[in-house]
């Protein structure tokens, strides 16, 4: 059997395997397994990135171009969401589905997780991809050391105030500069330029916070980013992607959706362990759940 070729993206299992008399599967949906010297296990972490980018061991990879903000200064150190990022990467292998809605309250962590797989991504160059775009429409961030909100930071560029406004700066982060009379144009001219910079310059596009806009132009921007995205990787074959973030579901799909959660126990010690080393005060946190109520 021929191995995998230099560039040819791995492939999931596309269903559980059968229970075994014991009640456990040997694969599940979604898994990516890989060779580790004589035994196969599901790739995880850096072995699932890896595997997706396409980069052979020992191999030096290039940072993708990209247009990302700074990060913003109320972030402090990413903290666990393995499971999370890991199912973004898989979710990056799907060419029939090339949007993805990151959805959840407010504050549990969209924009940062999503920025974590967008700085995983510039950092292995995945060759589909051939530049990263991020848009946000964040007017501020809740800062917990000082209690109050701090308006959002950043160049003008990566932020847009409402739907023709966010199409018009997507336009601007390609080659093709946008022509003066824009403010005149249609949606339709729009949504058509979009798609014609996506056919030649596949691209990775982040429309952070919908929350910012009114619930009926989250809905609508979704639907014609989703209608531009797979109406490009049907007639093209496009690797573009594209994921956005808001707290309501809108009109995604279940193969669309990924509902973030708070942390699990162990990112949620990994969490109390940075917070506590923060602000230099002593704590030993064991292993077992009941040590929070304990927590002075």
């Amino acid at each position: 059997v021929s191995g995998r070729r230099k560039g040819q993206p791995p492939l999931p299992f596309l269903k559980d395997a059968k229970a075994s008399s014991s009640g456990k599967k040997p694969y599940k949906r979604n898994d990516i397994y890989h060779r580790d010297a004589e035994s196969s296990s599901p790739a995880s972490g850096a072995g699932l990135i890896n595997l997706i980018a396409g980069h052979q061991i020992g191999e030096v990879s290039t940072i993708l171009q990209h247009y990302m903000p700074p990060r913003d200064r109320t972030f402090n150190k990413f903290v666990g969401r393995r499971q999370d990022l890991d199912g973004l990467w898989a979710w990056f292998l799907d060419r029939f589905n090339t949007t993805r809605l990151v959805a959840g309250v407010g504050g549990v962590g969209k924009t940062t997780l999503v920025r974590e797989f967008c700085e995983e991504l510039i950092q292995k160059t995945p060759p589909s991809i051939q530049q990263v775009i991020w848009l946000s429409a964040k007017k501020s961030n809740f800062s917990a050391d000082i209690n109050q909100r701090i308006p959002t930071e950043g160049p003008l560029e990566n932020r847009f105030s409402g739907e023709l406004d966010l199409y018009r700066k997507i336009l601007t982060h390609f080659a093709e500069p946008v022509p003066e009379d824009a403010d005149e144009w249609s949606k339709e001219k729009y949504i058509h330029s979009i798609r014609e910079c996506l056919h030649h310059i596949p691209s990775f596009l982040v429309v952070d916070d919908l929350d910012s806009l009114p619930h009926d132009e989250q809905i609508e921007i979704f639907s014609t980013l989703n209608s531009i995205f797979a109406g490009i990787g049907v007639s093209t074959d496009s690797a573009s992607r594209c994921i956005m973030t808001a707290r309501l579901r809108l009109s995604a799909s279940m193969a669309q959706y990924h509902a973030l959660k708070g942390f699990s126990d162990e990112d949620f010690y990994k969490y109390l362990k940075l917070i506590y080393g923060e602000f230099e005060l002593p704590v030993t946190f064991a292993k077992d759940i009941k040590d929070i109520s304990n927590v002075p």
